[in-house]
């Protein structure tokens, strides 16, 4: 894959990796959030 493929994969809503490691097959999803400089930026703004 060019570099300039995996960057436009790498903007899309969700990504997927495989690794194989020899160990049989396992399945689990991973939830994370953005933490970009500007989310951090945007929620640094709200007061409690």
């Amino acid at each position: 894959m060019t570099k300039k493929k995996v960057k436009e994969y790498m903007k899309g809503q969700s990504i997927e990796i495989e690794v194989d490691i020899g160990q049989g097959i396992k399945k689990f999803k991973s939830f994370t959030m953005d933490l970009t400089k500007k989310y951090i930026e945007i929620n640094a703004d709200y007061r409690t």
